[in-house]
């Protein structure tokens, strides 16, 4: 059954009935006792509310932090994503140079068998034409 408005709880007339039997000084003390009680959770909640307004604004601060973390890591991917393409792009001309030097190196080392060959055939043309020389000049 639906209970009235103005009916009373058992509770509530069993603590009107104690309240009841105190004497002034005691419902003084009571009353004196809640408002401490009442006085100190309300400096509590407030303390609280403080310290949930500090960690909110660290909470955002962090927030802002990592945004800032997040953009800086951003860039340095964009970053190293460019230099790996450089990198990329440096290995191919490397490999470039590197065929264009060992050909350029073959070349060279068969010019130098030909200087040498060339050499050695001058210098007996050398030693043929100073034997034509001295044999036209001793008889």
């Amino acid at each position: 059954m639906a209970k009235i408005a103005n009916e009373k709880t058992p509770q509530v007339k069993s603590r009107k009935t104690k309240l009841g039997k105190k004497s002034v000084e005691e419902l003084i003390d009571i009353i004196l006792r809640k408002d401490k009680i009442e006085k100190n959770l309300n400096s509590q909640v407030a303390s609280l509310k403080g310290e949930v307004n500090s960690l909110t604004s660290r909470v955002n601060n962090f927030d802002k932090d990592m945004a800032g973390t997040l953009t800086e890591l951003a860039n340095l991917r964009d970053t190293n994503k460019t230099n790996r393409e450089s990198i990329d792009s440096l290995k191919v001309r490397l490999k470039d140079k590197q065929s264009d030097y060992e050909k350029l190196n073959k070349y060279y080392v068969e010019l130098e068998n030909k200087c040498s060959i060339y050499k050695n055939i001058c210098w007996v043309e050398g030693i043929i034409i100073a034997a034509i020389a001295f044999c036209l000049i001793c008889f």
